[in-house]
């Protein structure tokens, strides 16, 4: 039989780590300062007031948060008892500013609203976008990026109305930021541009800076690698300090490695590397994995196996457990790559243990089925029998058709292997039928060509003529194979 069993991701993505599709460079959202009374009003009283007010603003700043909340709870009730809308409506923003500091959101948000009403009963357009803004940044922090799409767009509109030019582009790199964090890649996107235009005139280039930032990581994740890579190559040209980066060199490297420029990868990535140290982190763990992974991309498959033995020891030494799982996978696949069978026997068998104690059955699954794969290369193939059926029964029970279809699929090979032709006919049906739900055409080719094997092996030639036939037609019109 001509068919190679198929292994469950044959790249090492499936179990590692994983790339950093998006993570964006310690953007903190623009906030409106501490809204300060231009004008002082007489009288003892609101000069008590004042003094209070401001004062809270010097301890604000020093990060003093919980004297800065008594000094302006102080001076709310006085600028109350004088019925000073713009000491009242100033006072309250800030108070919902330090909450907001504090992690309170809700008091914030509270804080803010009030504000906000006082702004729109005195017309104060400029405060009034402000603290929209400020709303929009509070939702977000409670990840309720919809509530923070919409004060954020009504910020924008006001700012439009009042022509109010210096929080623009503040505003739509938080509508960008919501949008992102809500999977809207394409909004968000045109957001982050817009913000960039705006930068641009003001020319502030560390906020230019930023946006071509997010622009990249906007870009990577709607898949556009290599106007990702430009967005991050230009945000290099404007910020110096772009080299000591740890999270733009991971960026950079995800992207090059999108685009398959592998050795501008493996660069960044060592860059990064060296930058982290000899400190063991989660950010070298995902880095010795992202090096693994170029690595076995070029086939370099005894190169990418020493880093995953590193990525090994640094995740037991962070006794993080799934690290370590993922850790055992990619060996295992770097492994079996090399056609250590045994070696990669054992790596799946300890990933599998760790699996099953954590009750990670997305994981649980993959790895019973690559036990299956080794076990087959070994030609213990009822052990491979027994490893696909506890896959299949787990990717049933989950909903995982992705890998009911590649289980039955194997199971076909195996009992094939075995010579137990009526049993694989019934898996490489089932394999086929599930593959045409999946609308998956590589699949549905190696069913019908399995088929065609099988019947072929029972001397039912025209069967297996059939099954061919309808293979080569589906690998032309679909996969675009010439014959």
């Amino acid at each position: 039989m001509s068919y190679v069993p198929r292994l469950l991701y044959r790249t090492p993505s499936a179990f590692l780590l994983g790339l950093i599709a998006c993570n964006i460079v310690a953007i903190e959202p623009a906030t409106a300062e501490p809204l300060l009374s231009q004008s002082i009003l007489s009288g003892e009283q609101n000069s008590n007031a004042n003094y209070l007010f401001q004062q809270g603003i010097k301890q604000f700043e020093v990060r003093q948060y919980q004297a800065a909340l008594e000094s302006w709870l102080k001076a709310l009730k006085i600028y109350q008892a004088l019925k000073s809308d713009d000491g009242e409506l100033k006072t309250r923003n800030n108070l919902g500013l330090t909450y907001s500091n504090l992690g309170q959101h809700n008091k914030a948000i509270e804080f803010y609203g009030q504000s906000l009403a006082i702004a729109q009963k005195i017309g104060d357009h400029n405060s009034e976008a402000n603290l929209l803004n400020n709303l929009g940044l509070a939702y977000y922090s409670q990840k309720q990026y919809l509530k923070a799409i919409s004060y954020h767009k009504k910020s924008l509109i006001t700012a439009n109305q009042g022509s109010i030019e210096n929080i623009k582009a503040d505003i739509l790199n938080n509508l960008g930021n919501a949008s992102y964090a809500n999977q809207g890649y394409r909004e968000a996107f045109r957001y982050y541009l817009k913000s960039l235009e705006l930068q641009k005139k003001t020319g502030n280039r560390e906020a230019e800076a930023k946006a071509l930032n997010n622009l990249g990581n906007s870009a990577y994740a709607l898949g556009e690698y290599q106007k990702s890579i430009d967005f991050y190559e230009k945000f290099i040209a404007i910020r110096n300090s772009a080299k000591q980066d740890t999270t733009l060199f991971s960026n950079l490297g995800n992207a090059y490695t999108s685009v398959g420029q592998y050795s501008k990868a493996i660069e960044q990535y060592q860059q990064l590397l060296a930058l982290i140290g000899k400190t063991d982190n989660e950010a070298k763990a995902k880095v010795l994995n992202d090096i693994g992974n170029v690595f076995f991309s070029l086939g370099e498959f005894e190169k990418s196996t020493a880093y995953y033995q590193k990525l090994l020891e640094v995740t037991r030494k962070l006794g993080n457990k799934e690290s370590e799982a993922k850790a055992f996978n990619n060996l295992g696949l770097a492994s079996y790559s090399l056609e250590k069978y045994q070696k990669a026997l054992e790596y799946y068998q300890q990933a599998l243990a760790i699996t099953r104690q954590l009750s990670n059955t997305k994981s649980e699954v993959k790895t019973l089925n690559n036990l299956g794969l080794v076990s087959y290369s070994l030609k213990k193939y009822p052990k491979a029998i027994e490893y696909y059926l506890q896959s299949l029964t787990i990717a049933r029970q989950t909903g995982e058709q992705a890998i009911e279809v590649n289980s039955l699929h194997n199971l076909g090979n195996a009992t094939y292997a075995l010579g137990q032709y009526a049993k694989a006919l019934e898996y490489y049906q089932q394999s086929l039928s599930v593959a045409r739900q999946l609308g998956d055409y590589k699949v549905e080719v190696s069913s019908l060509n399995s088929l065609g094997n099988t019947y072929d092996s029972l001397g039912q030639y025209q069967k297996a003529i059939e099954f061919y036939r309808q293979a080569s037609e589906l690998k032309q019109t679909k996969l675009g194979e010439k014959q």
